[in-house]
C-alpha cells in the first residue's frame, strides 16, 4: 500500500521463464526479467517498494503523458485556443505536470495469460489538460519475449495526448 492505497502488480510469465509485472501505480514496468541457469536477469532498473518510485526524480519505468518532454511556458494553442497547464519545471511543464500517468492509479481490465491491460479516465479538473481522455494502456509479453506497449486512447473534446513509457534498461544486462 501506498498512502492507504493498495498498489497491485500484474505479473505474466511466458513458457521461457520471461517475467513482467506492472503496477496499478503510474503503469510502472517493476519487473521484466529472464530465467537463466543461475537465477533471473533483470532486463529493467527496479525497486521493490512502490515508495521507492514515487520518490525517485527520474520517472523510472513509468508511464508519462499527457504529453512526455517539455511545454515551453507551460502554455500551448489548441485549434486558435491557448491553454496554459502546471508549470512543474520552473515555467515549463514537464511529462505531464504532478497529476499525470506517472501518478495515476489505473484499474487492471480485460487481462489475460499475456496481457494487462490498465485504464484510466484522465480527467481535465485533475491534470489541467483540455478535456477528458478514456486511456487504456495495455503490455503484451510474447513467447519471443518481446514486450509491447499500447495506448488507445478516446478524447472526450479536443485535447492533446503524446505519452511514453520512461524505461529505464539495465546496462550490465548485457543486452546492449
Amino acid at each position: 500500500t501506498l498512502h492507504g492505497v493498495p498498489v497491485v502488480g500484474y505479473y505474466r510469465e511466458n513458457a521461457r521463464g520471461t517475467r513482467l509485472c506492472v503496477l496499478n501505480l503510474g503503469g510502472i514496468v517493476q519487473d521484466y526479467s529472464l530465467r537463466t541457469d543461475t537465477g533471473r536477469l533483470p532486463l529493467v532498473i527496479g525497486y521493490d517498494n512502490a515508495a521507492d518510485y514515487v520518490q525517485n526524480p527520474f520517472q523510472i519505468n513509468k508511464q508519462i503523458g499527457r504529453v512526455a518532454g517539455r511545454i515551453v511556458g507551460a502554455a500551448f494553442d489548441l485549434f486558435g485556443k491557448p491553454c496554459r497547464v502546471e508549470a512543474n519545471e520552473g515555467r515549463n511543464a514537464l511529462h505531464g505536470g504532478s497529476h499525470g500517468l506517472a501518478v495515476t492509479r489505473f484499474d487492471a481490465v480485460a487481462a489475460d495469460g499475456r496481457s494487462v491491460v490498465l485504464r484510466s479516465r484522465l480527467q481535465q479538473s485533475a491534470d489541467g489538460y483540455p478535456n477528458d481522455l478514456d486511456l487504456d494502456i495495455s503490455y503484451r509479453l510474447d513467447e519471443d519475449d518481446r514486450l509491447t506497449v499500447t495506448y488507445r486512447a478516446t478524447a472526450l473534446g479536443d485535447t492533446v495526448f503524446d505519452p511514453t513509457l520512461h524505461i529505464y534498461w539495465r546496462l550490465d544486462a548485457g543486452l546492449h
